[in-house]
């Protein structure tokens, strides 16, 4: 069964390749075309002006494919008062973009410069009635009071100003 439709199929192969051979020799058995004498049948050229280039001006609006979102983190903390840019504004690095409230800092500052007050003052008696271990601790906790202080200032005077710097390279980085 299998062996009559493979030489069925063989049988079609050659019969084609037959026919499509005869086909091509007629096709190829024609008259040949006589080339004509007369000038007045050949076609002349004409130049024709070409448009190499043009300018096309077109009005509109373009907007992004995909639009960032940006987390802003900030060095400090504290309740925003004012922003100062619009969704979609350009900013460059180093921009105002808001301004904090310094109320939380300025408290700070003012309970740090109470507890090196206190610190100086234990200092003071410390010294008064010497005793080492006493005043070595003693020491310790002026300067410790005044790194704080000095921490709580620089906080302070980054809210005073009232200015959060954009970082924008940490939100490319993001992004």
């Amino acid at each position: 069964m299998w062996t009559d439709t493979i030489a069925r199929g063989r049988m079609m192969k050659k019969v084609t390749a037959v026919l499509l051979l005869g086909v091509l020799l007629l096709a190829g058995c024609g008259p040949a075309e006589t080339p004509t004498a007369n000038a007045a049948d050949e076609t002349e050229a004409i130049p024709v002006a070409a448009l190499l280039s043009s300018d096309v001006i077109v009005e509109g609006i373009v907007e992004p494919a995909q639009w960032a979102e940006l987390r802003l983190l900030s060095a400090v903390g504290g309740a925003v008062i004012e922003v100062l840019v619009e969704p979609g504004d350009r900013v460059d690095a180093g921009d105002v973009i808001m301004r904090l409230d310094a109320a939380q800092a300025e408290l700070a500052v003012r309970e740090t410069q109470a507890a090196v007050a206190a610190a100086q003052a234990e200092l003071a008696s410390v010294k008064a009635g010497p005793r080492d271990e006493q005043i070595a601790a003693a020491e310790a906790n002026v300067e410790a009071a005044d790194a704080a202080l000095a921490q709580a200032a620089a906080r302070r005077d980054q809210l005073t100003g009232g200015v959060i710097k954009a970082e924008i390279a940490a939100a490319e980085a993001e992004v």
